[in-house]
């Protein structure tokens, strides 16, 4: 994965493949990514997967802040519910009728914020 040297943004970009080996293992435990000031000093971006059928993540929601004022946590929560809901729809009408007559879904997630760049 990281055969070449990591480019720095912003004094906040992860550069040590350490390090982001183990923000991509936080986020994949936590099922949202995190990332303030990565990229540009003042947006904060919040992401979510979009799983296929198979759980295989398929595409991905994201929202890019400033932020000043941003609120991770609460666009963490939006985000991974339109992504269960982009993945139930995914899955077909099956599905999606299972999950709302009660039955609980296959896979869901807290969302955490991650702490890199405050």
């Amino acid at each position: 994965m990281l055969r070449s040297p990591l480019a720095r943004y912003t004094r906040y970009t992860i550069t040590d493949p350490g390090e982001l080996r183990r923000q991509l293992a936080f986020i994949r435990r936590s099922g949202v990514a995190v990332a303030r000031r990565t990229i540009t000093p003042d947006e904060l971006v919040v992401a979510a997967p979009v799983r296929d059928p198979s759980g295989r993540v398929a595409a991905a929601i994201s929202a890019v802040v400033r932020v000043a004022g941003a609120r991770p946590r609460e666009l963490a929560r939006l985000l991974s519910a339109t992504s269960r809901s982009l993945s139930q729809r995914l899955a077909g009408p099956a599905r999606v009728m299972a999950e709302s007559s009660g039955a609980r879904p296959a896979r869901r997630v807290t969302p955490a914020v991650c702490t890199s760049g405050r």
